[in-house]
């Protein structure tokens, strides 16, 4: 069923005097914000599994993110970051500077912020150039800073790297 908006201008302005409101639909909202820091306090705290810094919640249409205060490395639960690939405007959660990232991708042994087993490296069929960890007890995903970026945006930059890609040691 369709409505006028609520609320007609100034307080005590008639309708038929006032601005025009737009028609929306009953059940509609105002649109949520698209990225959100969530400062709430939790339970066990997360330390990033590169920098061992904390991290903190960045919510992205209610996806909630790790994000790494220090090295800006996201940390992704059970097939969100699959998820946030397929959505317009993801990109933004990433925002750590790739000469960073590139320097975190050279840590040998990392264990997953969750349970504390061994994160296993694997790498993008799509994109053999970009390499993250994964664990295997919950499925969770690390990108290092720029590494999302990379993920969801295949250029043909993509391609002309992948052809010069150094195997993962």
């Amino acid at each position: 069923m369709w409505r006028r908006a609520r609320g007609n201008g100034r307080r005590g302005q008639r309708f038929w005097g006032g601005p025009r409101r737009p028609w929306v639909h009953r059940g509609a909202t105002r649109a949520p914000k698209r990225i959100s820091l969530v400062r709430a306090e939790r339970k066990t705290t997360v330390n990033c599994p590169k920098c061992k810094a904390a991290m903190e919640i960045v919510v992205f249409e209610d996806i909630e993110v790790d994000r790494c205060t220090a090295c800006k490395g996201l940390w992704f639960d059970s097939r969100e970051n699959e998820r946030l690939k397929s959505m317009r405007g993801s990109e933004i959660i990433d925002s750590g500077d790739p000469k960073t990232g590139r320097k975190n991708n050279t840590i040998p042994y990392v264990r997953c912020p969750r349970d504390g087993n061994p994160l296993i490296r694997m790498v993008d069929p799509a994109q053999p150039h970009l390499w993250y960890e994964t664990c295997s007890t919950c499925g969770g995903a690390y990108f290092d800073a720029g590494e999302f970026r990379d993920y969801k945006n295949l250029t043909v930059l993509d391609f002309i790297k992948d052809l010069f890609a150094k195997p993962r040691a």
